[in-house]
């Protein structure tokens, strides 16, 4: 799936004049479950060099997981660990989370609408360069990478808020390629991923947290409630991401 948006700019978002900014906004929210009220402004992103090392990138990781599976795409080798049982049902949410997006198939790479929350004042570099940087701010407690998540509320906890435009919110397309299930706490020092690179075999790491507190994110145990967990996919890549919109809640 190639992505292509406009260069202009949507002030308000009560004033959304351009179809097919309008849809492709509104059918993300409707995905991500938003409250379109609590939007204050929405702005499209158009970077053509970042855009291009995503497709470069997916193009590129398609065709060594056709070529080289065993390398590339380690298809639930953590079947057999002793929370196997909970990595999959990390992993089935994942699944069902992109299963959602008509455009993955069976024999492509998933790309899915993410978030991101962040200050105002990063807004700039990271649609001019990307979430690079983001990467080396600090160790993480899932891999030394790009955080996104899926949940509105869970991201708006990492943003502030910027003058009076409220919390900024950065909406970017994915592509995780094949995905390793963190179960592991990060203050395990021997099996957690605190600080680690991208498990070898996988691109990306994705966890089940209970949502009420960002310093106490740790993943779930036991059954899953929607109500009280968020999701974080954790990315390596630059190029793994492109934004696409960032916008401003209440």
């Amino acid at each position: 799936m190639d992505l292509e948006y406009s260069t202009v700019k949507i002030k308000d978002a009560s004033e959304i004049r351009i179809p097919f900014l309008y849809t492709k906004f509104l059918e993300i929210a409707k995905k991500l479950r938003f409250d379109l009220q609590l939007i204050t402004a929405v702005h499209a992103v158009h970077n053509r060099q970042l855009l291009d090392a995503f497709n470069t990138w997916r193009t590129a990781m398609f065709l060594k997981h056709r070529n080289s599976p065993e390398k590339f795409k380690n298809t639930r080798d953590w079947q057999a660990f002793p929370d196997g049982k909970q990595k999959a049902a990390f992993a089935d949410g994942f699944s069902a989370y992109c299963s959602q997006f008509f455009w993955n198939k069976a024999n492509t790479l998933n790309a899915i609408p993410m978030l991101q929350g962040t200050h105002g004042e990063n807004l700039a570099d990271i649609c001019q360069q990307g979430f690079g940087n983001s990467s080396t701010t600090d160790d993480g407690y899932y891999g030394r990478g790009m955080y996104f998540t899926s949940s509105l509320d869970y991201a708006a906890k990492y943003a502030n808020k910027s003058s009076n435009k409220g919390k900024a919110i950065i909406v970017s397309m994915v592509t995780p390629g094949n995905v390793f299930p963190v179960t592991e706490h990060p203050n395990d020092t021997i099996k957690g991923y605190k600080g680690k690179a991208c498990r070898p075999g996988y691109q990306s790491h994705f966890t089940l947290v209970n949502k009420s507190n960002i310093a106490g994110a740790f993943p779930v145990t036991g059954d899953i409630d929607p109500s009280t967990t968020a999701d974080e996919l954790v990315v390596f890549e630059s190029a793994q991401t492109v934004p696409i919109f960032y916008f401003y809640t209440k």
